[in-house]
């Protein structure tokens, strides 16, 4: 009953997500919705009955699922299966999630969301900085693992489709972003980004001058309310600053308005 009334609250959380962004219902009709709402998961667990456990929720919601118990498999099946998103454990028996979530990031920016028992702060931020695009921490629920994987597809394939109905360049000082591309020049030169620092760029761009609590951001650019989830927009923004900010530790864009979350100032 618990997990049932859980997974129910994250379908209405998901549906108030839609209809608060407005720009969002000009470019998703319903069809387009439910293709988001599908895709191929890799799981990579190496503890058999949590691998069967989320496998489980994943199948009852519509996704095609494949497995790995250790890394080589991890690896191997990426290439060979070509996964919308990973759910990546970082404690395997012959290596670590986190030199599989580097191996990926050269070649895919495919979400990527970490399942592990360390809830350390150094390694959330460890694990959002080499790439990984969300981070839960065990025990956690399985419907709650469901309604990051939706919302994690949605925004990617939301962010694929948006770029016809909007201007391709966005400058402000050192700062250039293609919002096609989305690729990032600082100074004229390119600067690498992962796939949810430059979601994150972008929610800002579209929204300067607001300021936003960081459990806002994390619905508006994760998809999911969590007040939890709080440290996983601190990350983020943390490493966004490094790349962007002139200063990071007196950052003049993404500024911190004590006491209430986050302003985008241009």
């Amino acid at each position: 009953m618990a997990v049932r009334s859980a997974f129910g609250a994250s379908r209405v959380r998901g549906a108030r997500f839609i209809s608060r962004c407005r720009w969002w219902r000009t470019m998703v009709n319903e069809e387009g919705l439910k293709a988001m709402m599908s895709g191929k998961i890799l799981v990579v667990e190496d503890e058999a009955d949590l691998r069967v456990l989320i496998c489980m929720y994943l199948d009852k919601h519509g996704f095609e699922v494949c497995t790995a118990g250790t890394g080589e498999e991890a690896l191997a099946l990426f290439s060979s299966a070509k996964p919308d998103v990973v759910i990546l454990d970082i404690e395997l028996p012959d290596m670590e999630g986190t030199d599989i979530c580097r191996k990926i990031r050269e070649i895919s920016d495919v979400p990527l969301i970490f399942v592990t028992c360390r809830r350390d702060r150094d390694d959330i931020y460890n694990g959002l900085a080499i790439g990984a695009d969300d981070y839960v921490t065990k025990p956690f629920d399985p419907a709650e693992l469901v309604a990051r994987v939706q919302g994690h597809l949605r925004k990617r394939n939301l962010f694929q489709s948006i770029g016809q109905n909007q201007k391709r360049w966005w400058r402000n000082g050192r700062l250039e972003v293609d919002l096609i591309e989305m690729t990032v020049k600082v100074d004229g030169q390119p600067m690498p980004f992962f796939p949810k620092e430059l979601q994150l760029l972008q929610f800002f761009i579209h929204n300067p001058n607001r300021v936003f609590a960081a459990e806002e951001i994390f619905e508006r650019v994760w998809g999911e309310e969590s007040d939890s989830d709080t440290r996983t927009v601190n990350a983020h923004i943390f490493n966004l600053r490094q790349k962007i900010e002139k200063n990071p530790e007196k950052p003049l864009l993404i500024q911190t308005v004590r006491g209430f979350g986050y302003k985008f100032s241009i």
